[in-house]
């Protein structure tokens, strides 16, 4: 398991965050749920006291394709035609929603992943969207 602790501002107050990430690979088989679960409490500095709980799947996968929309701004051709993700999670899924806004010409997307019949299913939900 691993926690980390974050600095965040919000609305102008400073708050600090403790989150708490564990990785259960079978999750998705087994219970339907994320491989990556997380937990996200914010905490007021000045006593301590906590502001709110949060459930940090969708936190961490939205931060996630956000990081990765930065580095292909700044890092990826401006011209590129095809990109190619590792994986088909939910994270791929923010990333992509993140690539389809900084490269809007993009024309073919790879995705690579262990479970082919997953990387279909992923396959066809992103061409819906």
């Amino acid at each position: 398991m691993e926690i980390l602790e974050l600095c965040c501002i919000f609305r102008g107050k400073r708050y600090r965050s403790v989150k708490i990430v564990n990785v259960h690979p079978k999750n998705p088989e087994r219970h339907r749920l994320p491989t990556v679960m997380a937990t996200i409490v914010l905490l007021n500095p000045k006593n301590g006291t906590s502001v709110c709980i949060m459930d940090g799947p969708w936190i961490t996968a939205m931060r996630t394709g956000g990081t990765g929309g930065i580095a292909i701004k700044y890092l990826a051709r401006k011209d590129a035609k095809s990109i190619g993700i590792v994986g088909d999670g939910i994270q791929a899924k923010t990333q992509l929603m993140v690539i389809k806004k900084i490269l809007p010409d993009i024309e073919e997307v790879k995705v690579a992943d262990k479970f082919i019949e997953q990387s279909r299913k992923y396959a066809g939900e992103m061409r819906k969207n």
